[in-house]
């Protein structure tokens, strides 16, 4: 159950992301890694839901002042662990591409006696770009581990500036915060929609960081409206997530390889399909959760821009 109190859910929060750095101090697996990419955005958009929740008083410039110096490190240890993350992400794509290949490979030589959908040029393409992503990944994760013990200690420190500064909450806001939350979150995502009225390829990317956070928002409370909102919102994300994958790969791909080659052929097949879907799942979690005077301009923003 998430806590409704935000400086609860704050230090909970804290607390998950030491312990995943302990884990990438001591082997940064793929595991470890993508939950200290998203430990610290989760830990941003509580921090920003405190922010919000605090009066204009001089505690609460003392705060945003902690705040400031511990979203420097967040965003530090966000890029650092973005490099490590990305690479993973395209390493098993790549696989994913490969071992289909192979079992299309083995299905057409049952059925049809010889014919395979991707030759030896689109194996060994994979193969290549593959033990590139490997080295890039070990590289980056190498410079992760070294500086995971200090960003321990320097988040701890820095947490804990936060929690010195946050004032006491008052029983009136801490009685309201549980419904406040959703709310808060839906106004949000309002004005997220409202400054990408059309969305494209070149603002799809950002809707999908505006909706995570607006996701973590939700998340903070612990009503079941909040939790419909925040599922939502994680459909949508991950939709738009899988087209941005295929896009970042498409890109790692191109100067290693032909642009007619059959390997950039099946990317960009990819990379076109996820598009539409994402586009589609924004226009239905746009409907959805603004109602229904949203739905025809949302499909039809979705339909224009997927032309």
């Amino acid at each position: 159950m998430i806590s409704a109190n935000p400086s609860a859910h704050f230090r909970s929060a804290a607390q998950r992301l030491d312990r995943t750095l302990a884990r990438c101090a001591a082997s940064p697996s793929v595991k470890a890694v993508h939950h200290l990419r998203t430990g610290t955005r989760r830990l941003e958009a509580v921090l920003e839901t405190l922010l919000n929740e605090s009066a204009d008083t001089k505690s609460a410039k003392k705060l945003h002042k902690s705040a400031d110096s511990l979203v420097h490190l967040l965003h530090k240890m966000r890029h650092r662990a973005g490099v490590v993350r990305d690479a993973d992400v395209h390493l098993e794509m790549l696989r994913e591409l490969r071992r289909k290949a192979l079992a299309g490979q083995v299905r057409g030589r049952v059925r049809a006696g010889a014919s395979r959908p991707a030759g030896p040029a689109f194996l060994r393409e994979c193969r290549a770009l593959e033990a590139e992503l490997a080295q890039r990944r070990a590289a980056a994760a190498a410079r992760l581990q070294q500086r995971a013990e200090k960003w321990q200690r320097k988040l701890q420190a820095r947490v804990e500036a936060v929690i010195e500064a946050d004032p006491p909450p008052s029983r009136s806001s801490r009685d309201g915060s549980r419904n406040s939350a959703g709310e808060i979150a839906l106004a949000s995502f309002r004005r997220l929609c409202e400054s990408m009225p059309q969305l494209d390829a070149r603002n799809l990317h950002d809707f999908r960081k505006g909706a995570k956070r607006v996701r973590y928002q939700a998340e903070t409370a612990g009503d079941a409206r909040s939790r419909r909102i925040a599922a939502q919102l994680k459909r949508l994300q991950d939709a738009i997530g899988l087209w941005h994958d295929w896009l970042a790969l498409a890109e790692e791909a191109r100067p290693a390889v032909d642009a007619a080659s059959p390997l950039m052929r099946r990317l960009e097949q990819r990379r076109d399909h996820r598009y539409r879907d994402a586009l589609r799942t924004a226009s239905q979690a746009r409907a959805r959760l603004l109602g229904g005077g949203k739905r025809k301009e949302a499909a039809g923003a979705a339909h224009r821009s997927a032309a």
